[in-house]
């Protein structure tokens, strides 16, 4: 008689409980491994886990930039990019960028185009607290003026896109490190991506995981 030995699945990681936010756990792949309270995955051994940025233009090309509230975990008081944020379980990035704006600016977005899907990053601040994102990069146009929630953003500006693009050149150091990347990238994209909209828009309507696997070549 030979015996069979079954191959089980290793356990998924614990849900949080309901009513809690929480962010989706990727492997290096990028598939999906389980979900994580968001309030206890930023520390020194951050997994990776699904984000987004949303850089904001106004009709005469200017982008928007804002201040992290001092009460942020990572990188309280500095200047980034105008929205950030972690998709729920299930939730569109559309869905999920509009539910950030209107959380932290008050507003919605008119337009949005998707122009960085594999964006991916790791970040450590000086207390050695880390981010560590796939984080697709979404460039997107206001329906309405800003009113920042004081518990998200501290302030707002608004600069012409070469002055932005500039700073994160000379002066990386005044904003977040993952917007200096972005930019780095963004540069030769926008502000004209929001008129002509990008390849990729289709994955704004889709549920994670919706970005592309490292390594996979744009098309």
């Amino acid at each position: 008689m030979t015996s069979r030995h079954r191959h089980e699945p290793a356990p998924a990681p614990p849900c949080p409980p309901a009513g809690v936010e929480r962010v989706v756990l990727l492997d290096d792949s990028h598939h999906i491994i389980g979900t994580a309270a968001k309030a206890t995955v930023h520390d020194r051994h951050t997994p990776l886990h699904l984000g987004f940025s949303c850089h904001v233009l106004d009709p005469q090309g200017r982008t928007m930039i804002s201040r992290r509230a001092a009460s942020k975990t990572t990188w309280p008081d500095a200047w980034t990019n105008a929205c950030c944020g972690h998709p729920a379980p299930d939730e569109t990035l559309r869905a999920a960028v509009d539910r950030r704006l209107h959380h932290e600016l008050g507003v919605s977005a008119a337009r949005m185009s998707l122009a960085l899907p594999q964006f991916e990053y790791r970040a450590v601040m000086p207390s050695g607290v880390a981010e560590h994102e796939v984080c697709p990069v979404v460039v997107a146009t206001l329906d309405g003026e800003p009113r920042p929630n004081p518990d998200e953003v501290g302030d707002v500006a608004w600069l012409e896109w070469f002055q932005l693009c500039h700073r994160a050149r000379t002066a990386p150091s005044t904003l977040t490190p993952w917007s200096v990347r972005q930019l780095s990238l963004l540069e030769p994209l926008a502000p004209t991506i929001i008129e002509r909209g990008g390849p990729h828009d289709a994955l704004l309507e889709r549920p994670p995981p919706y970005v592309l696997g490292p390594g996979t070549p744009a098309r």
